[in-house]
């Protein structure tokens, strides 16, 4: 795939154009509409090697518009007592670090989340 751009393997709001094949990358996100066109058609020709592989037909593209996103993230206190409870009441799993929600988000949002914290 040298003649073609590097794909990025993170959605960003920079990044939202993205190629999907079972070949083993997943998903792998480009700048514009023309590198993840040419990403594609390398991808494509691939699955002629041994004749007609059918799942060629699995191999999607598109534009990514939102992403599932922590929010609301609450890092583990350290003042947790023996049964798992900090002061406020809220249980603590041993292996918990922080507690979240998850909300589906505009990707554009991705980066105010972070900016703000709120991931």
């Amino acid at each position: 795939m040298s003649n073609t751009a590097k794909p990025q393997f993170s959605a960003t709001p920079e990044c939202p154009y993205f190629v999907y094949g079972d070949s083993g990358e997943g998903f792998v996100y480009f700048n514009n509409e023309a590198e993840r066109d040419a990403y594609a058609k390398v991808l494509v020709d691939g699955y002629y090697a041994d004749g007609w592989d059918e799942n060629v037909e699995d191999v999607v593209a598109g534009k990514l518009t939102h992403t599932t996103q922590a929010i609301n993230r609450v890092e583990r206190p350290g003042n947790i007592d023996e049964e798992g409870y900090d002061e406020q009441g809220t249980h603590w799993e041993p292996h918990w670090s922080y507690m979240c929600s998850y909300e589906l988000l505009s990707l554009s949002n991705k980066e105010a989340a972070n900016d703000s914290g709120n991931l």
